[in-house]
């Protein structure tokens, strides 16, 4: 996702936690608009040079695979420092039914919407119901913007 991004923004900034997953892009990317940050965002957004004013924040299902714990300390960060920002999560939601299993995890729209509450988010699709059961209240999209 990195490397699309960069053809489309003027700087991009990558977290990665695994230093080995960091070090494989950038042999592979090239990019002299990416910085790859190799840390976890909780931290690496607070102590990076990232800027906090007109920023583009994007997932690929990343808190799908961490605990709620883990999760909300980033939103937070999110909630409160950005401004005349825009975010895509490709995260799980659902309308009422949360899912919390080790490595899977689906939040409601309330949930998201009481961490990300300065956001104006969108909810979209599509429905995970044709990967299974287990997914079948599942949908995939958040869209946001901050003033």
């Amino acid at each position: 996702m990195s490397k699309k991004l960069s053809s489309i923004f003027e700087n991009v900034y990558s977290i990665e936690p695994s230093s080995k997953a960091v070090s494989l892009c950038e042999t592979l990317y090239d990019l002299s608009n990416v910085k790859w940050i190799n840390g976890y965002a909780e931290d690496a957004l607070k102590k990076q040079e990232i800027p906090k004013d007109e920023v583009f924040i994007n997932t690929c299902s990343v808190f799908i695979h961490i605990d709620d714990k883990d999760v909300i300390p980033t939103l937070e960060y999110i909630n409160e420092n950005f401004t005349n920002s825009i975010l895509s999560f490709q995260e799980f939601w659902s309308e009422d039914i949360p899912f919390n299993q080790p490595l899977i995890n689906c939040r409601t729209k309330v949930w998201w919407q009481s961490h990300l509450s300065n956001w104006d988010l969108d909810f979209h699709g599509p429905s995970m119901a044709e990967y299974g059961y287990t997914y079948k209240n599942f949908f995939k999209g958040i869209h946001g913007y901050k003033k």
